[in-house]
């Protein structure tokens, strides 16, 4: 039996941080996984910044 004190939550982090997709080389998880482990998450961040960056050097906003 549960104990019925204490607020109820979710057992882990929000749907919308939760990632699916096939295995790859950067990430081999297959199951849904948050999105801070994953590494096809990270390599699309790293590259959007990386170009972001150099749009800012170049004199040019990011997304335009």
């Amino acid at each position: 039996m549960t104990d019925g004190t204490g607020p109820a939550g979710s057992a882990g982090p929000p749907a919308d941080e939760m990632v699916v997709h096939k295995s790859t080389r950067e990430c081999p998880m297959i199951q849904p996984h948050p999105r801070a482990s994953c590494g096809i998450v990270r390599a699309r961040e790293a590259n959007r910044n990386r170009a972001d960056e150099e749009r800012r050097r170049a004199g040019r906003q990011p997304g335009g």
